[in-house]
């Protein structure tokens, strides 16, 4: 059996307040991320205007893992999880 959570593929887009476009491309179908809760995701950060990647974590063995809202991780990471 897997613990991993289920998710959707699927792409939804949306800007929060100062700007920050939020690009969801797989949704998961888990409860809404906490704060203080303990999360593992994969993620790219690339630039809108030239499609420059600045980071990303995608291998499958070793996922980002962090607490939501502690200050783990940057601040426009945790926005997008809220």
């Amino acid at each position: 059996s897997s613990d991993e959570t289920k998710s959707t593929p699927m792409t939804r887009e949306r800007r929060l307040p100062g700007g920050l476009l939020i690009s969801d491309m797989i949704l998961g179908t888990g409860p809404p991320v906490k704060p203080g809760k303990r999360i593992s995701l994969h993620y790219t950060g690339s630039l809108r205007s030239n499609g420059h990647v600045f980071d990303k974590n995608n291998s499958k063995q070793h996922p980002l893992v962090f607490r939501q809202g502690t200050g783990e991780v940057i601040r426009g990471l945790e926005r997008g999880l809220e």
